[in-house]
């Protein structure tokens, strides 16, 4: 019986990895592209950011948290200053302004469940 549970608790977390995954798969796609289409309107940046927010929420675990913050962090700043210094290549602009739609709500998300996690022990 507690075979079946374990089990049952790993196929359900799987699930939501899985859809964290998508989340991630789906968000770099369309930051990537529509940025360097310079094709993001109000629209795409909420569902960037929403996909940020699954990703933050489903896709990283509490082992990986430290890792997905210092390379969310490190994404973020230079995907800020990289902005202001590629202004002059639109497409470049457009990118950086995708990713950091999809990783400041995700690295946000997880550095609150990692204070969160502290908090309780």
């Amino acid at each position: 019986m507690a075979k079946r549970r374990r089990k049952a608790r790993a196929k359900s977390s799987g699930g939501a990895n899985t859809v964290g995954s998508l989340a991630f798969i789906i968000a770099l796609i369309i930051a990537v592209i529509l940025g360097a289409l310079e094709n993001i309107n109000i629209a795409i940046a909420g569902l960037l950011v929403i996909l940020g927010l699954v990703i933050g929420l489903l896709n990283v675990t509490r082992k990986e948290s430290r890792e997905f913050m210092i390379a969310g962090a490190v994404l973020v700043i230079v995907s800020a200053l990289g902005s202001g210094e590629m202004s002059i290549i639109p497409a470049v602009n457009g990118i950086f302004d995708g990713l950091m739609l999809v990783f400041v709500p995700a690295t946000a998300v997880v550095a609150l469940k990692e204070m969160l996690g502290l908090a309780r022990s």
